[in-house]
C-alpha cells in the first residue's frame, strides 16, 4: 500500500487509486477560504459609513449638475423653440437664448469633470461613479453641439428638414447618455437605499 504525502496520488486499494488525500486537501482549502472571507464581510457599520460618505460628499454635486442639466433644457431650450414656433420671439431673443444655453453646457461640461470621488467608496461605487461622469459628461456635450447647431439654424432661419432631423439625432443620442448615466448612480444609491 502507498501512501502519498499530498500530491494527489491517494491510496492504492487494490489496484485503483482512491483520491481521499487531494479530497481532504481541497475541503482544507475551502474551509480556509471560508475563514479568509469572514473577515473581509461587509458590516452594516461600514456599509452605513460608506453610505454617509456618499450622501454627504458625493450626491450634492451629482444632484446639483443633474438639476442645472434639466434647468437649462427647461428654461433655455424648450421654451425658446416653443415661442419661435408660434411667432412669440423674435430671431435675435431666441439666438441669444440659445447662445446662452451653450454657455451653459459647456460650464456643466466642466463642472462633471470636476467631480472628485471621495474616499472610502468600493471598488464598485468607483466604477458606477465614472460611468455617470462619463455618461453625463457626453450628454452634456451632445447638448453643446445641438445647440451650436440650433444657433446656426436661427441665425440663417434655415428650418429644414435635414436641419431639424440632424439636431434631432443629437439631442437623441444625448438622452440616451445621460439614461446611461442616471442607470449607474441609481444602480449605486439602490445599494444603499437612497431614494433618486
Amino acid at each position: 500500500m502507498a501512501v502519498s504525502m499530498g500530491t494527489g496520488e491517494g491510496v492504492e486499494t487494490a489496484g485503483e487509486p482512491v483520491k481521499e488525500t487531494e479530497a481532504a486537501v481541497t475541503n482544507n482549502k475551502e474551509d480556509e477560504a471560508v475563514t479568509k472571507e469572514k473577515p473581509k464581510a461587509d458590516s452594516d457599520e461600514e456599509k452605513n459609513k460608506r453610505k454617509d460618505t456618499y450622501v454627504k460628499d458625493m450626491k450634492p454635486h451629482i444632484d446639483e449638475a443633474i438639476s442645472e442639466y434639466d434647468k437649462i433644457w427647461n428654461d433655455l431650450w424648450i421654451p425658446t423653440f416653443t415661442k419661435l414656433g408660434s411667432n412669440e420671439i423674435t430671431q435675435i431673443d431666441a439666438y441669444k437664448n440659445i447662445k446662452d444655453a451653450q454657455a451653459k453646457y459647456d460650464a456643466l461640461f466642466s463642472q462633471i469633470n470636476k467631480i472628485e470621488v471621495p474616499k472610502g467608496l468600493t471598488k464598485e461605487d468607483k466604477e458606477n461613479i465614472k460611468e455617470f461622469k462619463n455618461g453625463m459628461t457626453t450628454s452634456a456635450m451632445l447638448r453643446g453641439d445641438a445647440t451650436k447647431e440650433a444657433a446656426k439654424m436661427i441665425d440663417t432661419m434655415d428650418f429644414s428638414p435635414s436641419t431639424m432631423t440632424e439636431i434631432e439625432d443629437i439631442v437623441s443620442r444625448s438622452d440616451a447618455q445621460m439614461l446611461s448615466a442616471i442607470a449607474h448612480i441609481t444602480s449605486l444609491e439602490h445599494g444603499y437605499g437612497v431614494e433618486r
